[in-house]
């Protein structure tokens, strides 16, 4: 992870020898709204993504499991926490000890791309249920109708907030960044957590769960996956042999251009005439297509409508 917006505070590192856990620290105006970060990753990460750890230290040796949530677990470990000791001291999320026998009073909602999102809902001490989310940010973003101030407190969102959020996640992507939303809400006791909503619906038109909407808005991640110096090389030899290459992704569009830029993908000619930023709006028509163009041109509809 390369930057974090959080607490309506961008924060970036451009030094790569420097840790953005340590930046963060010094540098966020809300304690609470670090720590809830860190509580939010640790408990909404799948089990198989691990951190390996020097013995008897907090450096990193090796890790496995989901790249994308490697290198938020990073973030947290780099932040000072225990990613490990968050799960197992939470009901409903930690499997060993006393606490693994409420296991099953939390749940997890599995990363779907229809949903864009992952989520794990937790008993809360004071009684319902608080919902971790991450995924694509403008799926959670729009979910949100309150967000984290600078003084880590709930308000309800403004246009001014929204526009700070979008801004930080467009900044993001044009650096090539995979951004990922962060939100979270508190339920009541009462609450189903297999309930679907009447109004909002996922990417691929089914329902939403309702308890992954009316969101609060927590911040961004920025993660950098820089591309192996190969790439670009590769690209280069295909389109001199006569092969046109093209890349299939679920990142963020301007992500998408970005990095097909990067690797030599996309070309000065794919983009408008008199446009300097290599971001999808200033894309020649044809050139990118959304998932929903996609499906939209190649499914046909049955006679009984599906």
């Amino acid at each position: 992870a390369r930057a974090v917006f959080l607490a309506m505070k961008n924060m970036i590192v451009e030094d790569p020898k420097l840790k953005l856990g340590d930046y963060v620290n010094n540098n966020c105006p809300s304690l609470s709204s670090v720590d809830l970060l860190a509580r939010l990753i640790a408990i909404d990460t799948m089990n198989e993504t691990v951190l390996y750890l020097k013995e008897g230290t907090k450096k990193i040796e090796g890790a496995s499991g989901n790249p994308t949530e490697v290198a938020l677990l990073t973030l947290v470990n780099e932040l000072g926490m225990d990613y490990e000791n968050i799960r197992n001291t939470t009901k409903g999320r930690s499997s060993v000890g006393k606490l693994a026998d409420f296991l099953a009073d939390g749940k997890m909602y599995e990363f779907s791309s229809a949903r864009k999102m992952m989520s794990w809902a937790v008993p809360n001490d004071i009684g319902g249920y608080r919902i971790f989310c991450k995924g694509a940010q403008e799926v959670l973003l729009a979910r949100c109708n309150r967000f984290i101030n600078d003084y880590g407190e709930v308000e309800d969102i403004t246009e001014e907030a929204t526009e700070s959020i979008r801004n930080a996640a467009q900044l993001y992507a044009r650096r090539g960044m995979r951004c990922l939303g962060l939100a979270y809400a508190d339920l009541p006791e009462s609450f189903d957590l297999e309930k679907l909503s009447d109004s909002v619906k996922n990417s691929d038109g089914t329902p939403a769960f309702e308890a992954e909407t009316n969101l609060i808005a927590l911040g961004l991640v920025g993660i950098e996956d820089p591309l192996r110096p190969e790439v670009p090389v590769a690209i280069e030899k295909c389109y001199r042999a006569g092969i046109d290459v093209r890349m299939v992704t679920g990142d963020n569009p301007n992500t998408a251009v970005s990095i097909a830029y990067q690797a030599g993908i996309l070309r000065d000619f794919h983009f408008k005439e008199g446009t300097t930023d290599k971001v999808a709006d200033s894309l020649k028509e044809n050139v990118l297509m959304t998932g929903n163009e996609f499906r939209a041109a190649v499914y046909r509809p049955s006679d009984s409508g599906e």
